[in-house]
């Protein structure tokens, strides 16, 4: 019955399309919720002058997307 079934090319054919669908909708679902994760970054929230301790109170934080960030970037405030 199984090998009947797997013999008719228009059977085998609309499997491999729905195998390629179903592939295809997680490795995109994948992508688009790596690149959606947003990291906490801190940033000067007011202009901070050379040689002035900085305090808690000039820094904020922003949620951004991982893929705008490039080269060594701090993520935490420890």
């Amino acid at each position: 019955m199984i090998k009947r079934i797997f013999g008719n090319k228009g059977v085998v054919t609309i499997l491999a399309a729905i195998a390629c669908f179903v592939i295809i909708f997680f490795a995109y679902r994948y992508r688009v919720e790596k690149e959606i994760n947003a990291i906490t970054v801190p940033y000067a929230a007011e202009q901070i002058p050379a040689g002035t301790q900085i305090t808690e109170a000039m820094i904020s934080t922003r949620q951004v997307p991982p893929s705008m960030l490039e080269g060594d970037v701090i993520t935490n405030m420890g």
